[in-house]
């Protein structure tokens, strides 16, 4: 289990998977994106994948009429998406994947882009997660998730910190 996360639960977290957690790192450092980042933002997202999170549970609607899981760790909305998609009736509209490992791939590919490259880590954040849909509180929180999870793997960021070069 990941740790500082457990589970009453038999819940089991895709990040539980060394062979996802291995395809993370290598993938992280070809995109020259911090793994605290995409552990803290999964944090916050989807809790790790818990399915209680629409983005991440079985037997949810496709806008194509199709069911199942949209594997989208991070609550990547579908902007120019081509892809399959996730209605969550009030709660919106999500990329979705064919695996978990998929939505790891097209996280970086979308946080190591241009959009976020070069930002403190107070400016990622709420271009990801706009303080104009979401409240000051809430961005906060998200800042705040992240620089938590970071400490806990032993690494000292803050908000001014810039993850992506």
């Amino acid at each position: 289990m990941i740790a500082g996360y457990e589970k009453a639960d038999d819940f089991r977290s895709p990040l539980d998977s060394q062979q996802f957690l291995d395809m993370i790192l290598k993938e992280c450092q070809q995109a020259g994106v911090p793994p605290w980042l995409l552990l803290g933002q999964v944090r916050f997202e989807t809790t790790f994948g818990d399915p209680i999170n629409a983005t991440v549970r079985d037997g949810m609607p496709f806008t194509d009429g199709t069911v199942g899981n949209a594997h989208n760790l991070f609550n990547i909305r579908p902007g120019s998406w081509t892809g399959k998609i996730l209605d969550t009736g009030q709660g919106g509209k999500f990329r979705a994947y064919p695996s978990f490992d998929d939505s790891a791939r097209n996280y970086l590919q979308v946080i190591s882009g241009g959009t976020y490259r070069g930002k403190t880590l107070k400016q990622l954040v709420n271009t990801y997660f706009p303080m104009s849909e979401n409240g000051a509180a809430r961005v906060q929180s998200y800042i705040d998730s992240i620089i938590q999870l970071a400490g806990k793997l032993g690494v000292t960021v803050n908000e001014n910190t810039v993850p992506v070069q």
